[in-house]
């Protein structure tokens, strides 16, 4: 008799060994399931590290329209020079480049050309 409760024992322990591992490891795994689902709904609500915003049509403007509106938007303004445009009267923006509607990085250049009168 003393071998059979010495052998029962013995798988007793082995049973309660096997079931505390499974226990782990369904935990473990449970915790692995909510540290993806706090990282994939958190990561919907965080700030882009790089704004893209869209450029705003600035042309038939003044310049000083033209600048006004793209610095307080957050762009840089370069002029490019002029070009002759048969639709834009003289010295109003004829262009701009990259075009509007275009989406791009805050503190993008936008390069602005002026409506010259043709000769």
């Amino acid at each position: 008799m003393a071998m059979t409760s010495v052998a029962g024992g013995s798988l007793r322990k082995s049973l309660l060994r096997l079931w505390i591992c499974v226990a782990l490891a369904v935990a473990l795994a449970a915790a692995a399931v909510v540290l993806a689902l706090t990282r994939t709904v958190g990561s919907s609500h965080r700030a882009p590290t790089s704004t893209a915003i869209a450029v705003p049509s600035v042309v038939g403007m003044t310049l000083s329209e033209a600048k006004a509106q793209l610095q307080a938007a957050g762009f840089t303004v370069v002029v490019a020079g002029g070009e002759y445009a048969a639709s834009i009267m003289p010295g109003l923006i004829s262009s701009e480049t990259p075009g509007p509607g275009s989406s791009v990085a805050k503190g993008t250049s936008i390069s602005l050309r002026i409506s010259k009168r043709s000769t």
